[in-house]
């Protein structure tokens, strides 16, 4: 399987340029879907570390979609990135194991960070025991 790095899956091209000129600036790799079903078939055929998801997304919602990667792929990291920061959409997202969410479009540069920690740490896991000592 080819190490892909993110998954990035939101319906909204222009999320998805800033999203992808952000990563390409601090070489992240990353594949960018605009819908639940095509993130499924990549992740039955590609290595991921993190899944990126919008809640509203076409075929369906980004809870329903953590849910399946949780089911299938309960080692990967779910990041949701919404607009609707709703405390029934917190709650739901907390059931449904969410790793962290941002919300739109303010949550750009901590997720961003959050990332490139993640990243780092991929490649070099010195980086996780020194991130706990500060």
């Amino acid at each position: 399987m080819r190490n892909s790095g993110i998954l990035v899956v939101d319906d909204d091209r222009a999320n998805i340029g800033i999203i992808e000129k952000l990563f390409e600036h601090f070489n992240i790799k990353a594949d960018y879907v605009m819908n639940a079903a095509s993130a499924l078939d990549l992740l039955r055929t590609r290595d991921y570390r993190t899944v990126i998801t919008d809640l509203d997304i076409p075929d369906m919602d980004g809870l329903e979609l953590t849910r399946r990667v949780r089911e299938q792929f309960p080692y990967l990291d779910v990041v949701l990135f919404t607009g609707n920061t709703s405390p029934h959409i917190m709650k739901q997202a907390l059931e449904a194991d969410v790793a962290e969410i941002y919300c739109k479009p303010l949550g750009f540069g901590d997720m961003l960070m959050s990332i490139l920690t993640k990243e780092r740490e991929a490649h070099d896991p010195a980086m996780e025991q020194v991130r706990h000592w500060c």
